[in-house]
């Protein structure tokens, strides 16, 4: 597995792209805490968004939006984030998210790997 830090700057952008190019996979979202353990938020659900920064969320924030069974949209924001990191299997395929503030770390993973010619490049790590 390869984690790719994404810079503080470019946040936003990545997260754009991200949502164009995931927007509709189902994805499981797990919050993990230390000695809490973790907690699935989300369960094989449909991604809607990513988004980082913003008026609700600040200059740190980022929240991940996702469509329930019934329809409705459902999101999860985390305030304070120090660190975003695009996780990617040894073919390539993406896997999903990591992303770290001081108190937990929330994973976005993919139900299903997603090989990178299926999708616009998020990131080109060479």
């Amino acid at each position: 597995m390869t984690i790719t830090r994404i810079p503080r700057e470019e946040w936003a952008e990545f997260c754009e792209r991200f949502t164009g190019q995931h927007a509709g996979g189902l994805v499981t979202v797990v919050l993990r805490r230390p000695g809490q353990g973790e907690q699935v938020v989300a369960r094989t659900q449909r991604m809607v968004r990513l988004i980082a920064n913003g008026p609700t969320r600040g200059p740190d924030g980022l929240a991940i939006t996702w469509r329930t069974p019934k329809g409705a949209n459902q999101t999860y924001a985390l305030s304070g984030v120090r660190q975003i990191g695009f996780v990617q299997n040894e073919a390539g395929a993406h896997l999903g998210l990591d992303v770290h503030n001081d108190d937990q770390t929330l994973s976005v993973r993919f139900r299903v790997p997603v090989l990178p010619e299926t999708v616009d490049g998020v990131l080109q790590v060479s």
